[in-house]
């Protein structure tokens, strides 16, 4: 049997796209092991996969410091067990992952839980939106300095981020959108990459939201997992919404009490963490950060998006998104009662981006989502494996 080794990053927007993938690869029959944090160990246990944790601490992990403490013990962890298996499969975040390929000598398979990315995907220089991240990418000094803090020598090729990312390309790229929503997907070869659109299973989030009291119109609020910390922001939103017809349900995450909010208005239902696919089903209208895995969550459910987006990729996927008539931007700065009040009403009253929401959503289903992905990496493993003297063993 092939013996797959999945490396990711600890992100619920890179780690939620794979759970129905490794559970998939698992059904097929593969041995699989997961190399994650403790934060996810519950819910990719119940994939079947084995899991690896490797050490993880939220609060220093947003340093250069923290990243760089991070990166190294995911890297170290999977070069020591790594010998141990015939495919590796990483997240195009573990930027590591095909130079950890090669220096073990095994096949590996990216997944990009984000915008397949090439010179024109995130070029600052075509908008002055992009975020300050991407602007630092084309800084060939800043770049290499960050490349060698983070990194350290000898584990991304020629030493530079973006060399790794452009030039150092695994022959399966698994990219979870459709092409129709990628930017410049018409650069992207369609043998070495694979757009399936979402990845959604039922996943196992607690809820204790009264589903069957929310109002006929919903409207849902979250800046995800990673950006959520403005108690500014989720007071603008209660002072524009108190007065609306309509269940505002808010997610503030775990970095903010709610006692902190103050009074909340009745037709408010503000939870630290929320179930997000149950709650999309019955939502109207997504205010957002723009983060591709919440993007394409909405998306997958037809929910049509406001999105005010806060760093890295988030600006590129919002202006996609109103590229096409999905939703509209707020910028961060200028986030107010009356900014938060017109766009709501745009674009909940405006039949357009429903309807334009309803034909991507048949877009991104019909690209086959996990079943798509997990067929092929069979596929790879076939090309790969199939001349292989273990092969056999493997099927047996």
């Amino acid at each position: 049997m092939v013996r797959i080794l999945i490396i990711n990053v600890p992100f619920h927007g890179h780690v939620n796209p794979t759970i129905a993938i490794t559970k998939e690869l698992v059904d097929r029959g593969y041995k699989v092991t997961y190399l994650i944090s403790e934060e996810f160990r519950e819910e990719l246990v119940l994939t079947g996969a084995r899991i690896i944790l490797y050490d993880y601490d939220e609060k220093k992990a947003m340093s250069l410091k923290g990243m760089k403490l991070t990166m190294s013990k995911i890297y170290e962890t999977a070069l020591r067990i790594g010998k141990n298996y015939d495919l590796i499969i990483y997240e195009f975040m573990f930027f590591m992952g095909k130079n950890l390929g090669d220096t073990l000598k095994k096949p590996t398979i990216r997944l990009i839980s984000m915008f397949a990315f090439n010179k024109n995907t995130f070029n600052p220089k075509t908008s002055d939106k992009s975020s300050l991240q991407l602007k630092l990418i084309q800084n060939k000094l800043a770049r290499k300095i960050f490349t060698q803090i983070i990194f350290g020598k000898g584990k991304v090729k020629n030493n530079d981020i973006l060399a790794e990312v452009l030039e150092n390309v695994p022959e399966l790229n698994i990219v979870f959108t459709s092409r129709k929503f990628q930017t410049h997907s018409e650069e992207f070869q369609h043998t070495r990459y694979k757009f399936i659109g979402p990845s959604i299973i039922k996943r196992t989030e607690k809820n204790n939201i009264p589903l069957n009291k929310l109002k006929e119109k919903v409207i849902y609020i979250s800046l995800g997992t990673l950006f959520n910390k403005s108690l500014n922001f989720y007071k603008i939103c209660l002072k524009a919404f108190s007065d609306v017809d309509m269940t505002i349900l808010m997610s503030i995450g775990k970095n903010i009490n709610i006692k902190d909010l103050g009074t909340i208005p009745d037709n408010f239902l503000v939870y630290q963490v929320v179930p997000q696919l149950e709650v999309l089903k019955r939502t109207n209208v997504f205010i957002t950060h723009g983060g591709m895995n919440s993007v394409n969550e909405a998306i997958y459910y037809g929910v049509p998006v406001i999105t005010i987006p806060q760093s890295a990729d988030q600006p590129a996927v919002a202006r996609r998104l109103e590229e096409l008539g999905l939703g509209k931007i707020i910028n961060k700065k200028n986030v107010s009662v009356e900014t938060l009040k017109n766009s709501l009403n745009d674009v909940l009253y405006n039949g357009l981006y429903k309807e334009n929401m309803k034909m991507m959503s048949e877009d991104m289903i019909n690209c086959g989502g996990y079943i798509a992905a997990t067929t092929e990496i069979e596929k790879y493993i076939g090309l790969n494996f199939s001349i292989s003297t273990k092969y056999n063993t493997y099927y047996t």
